[in-house]
């Protein structure tokens, strides 16, 4: 029994060497990541208190969200293709021959007779490869965003087509 004492107090004794060394060691290198240690160590244990608080509810509404997963992937997307009555070529041409008539066009009338909106994207596209062209411009109007569609120079005026 003296004997485990004296092994146990040596031990003690050993014990608060290793700690002054651990200290001072501490004090010579600093270990910068501490922080992100302690909490990937908190991130990696959180899921052990998140078990103990499992509920049926909590249950139930994964499992609801996996259904509606499933359901979705079942479901097919079906696309339909089919030939618009309007080209961007006759829009192109409908427009050069209101600007030869009228020479200032408002951007809203001229979408003001379009039947849907397949017919509107492509008089859009229309105008867009006309200004790119330079056959036309496009001027700032007196209310905020209204826009007139002039025909450009006659240096710079281009077939339509």
């Amino acid at each position: 029994m003296v004997e485990k004492l004296i092994e146990y107090r040596s031990f003690k004794e050993a014990i608060v060497d290793i700690q002054q060394l651990e200290n001072n060691r501490a004090l010579r290198n600093e270990r910068g990541n501490t922080s992100d240690e302690l909490t990937y160590i908190a991130e990696k244990y959180s899921t052990d208190a998140e078990m103990e608080s499992l509920t049926l509810f909590k249950l139930l509404s994964v499992f609801q969200k996996v259904l509606r997963r499933l359901e979705s992937r079942d479901q097919k997307v079906e696309v339909k293709m089919q030939q618009l009555p309007y080209t961007i070529a006759q829009e192109r041409e409908q427009i050069a021959t209101q600007l030869q008539t009228q020479k200032r066009l408002s951007f809203d009338d001229l979408f003001a007779n379009c039947v849907d909106r397949y017919q509107a994207i492509v008089r859009f596209l229309a105008i867009l490869e006309l200004v790119q062209e330079q056959y036309l411009q496009l001027k700032g109007g007196e209310i905020c965003n209204s826009f007139w569609l002039l025909p450009s120079e006659p240096a710079t005026n281009n077939s339509p087509t």
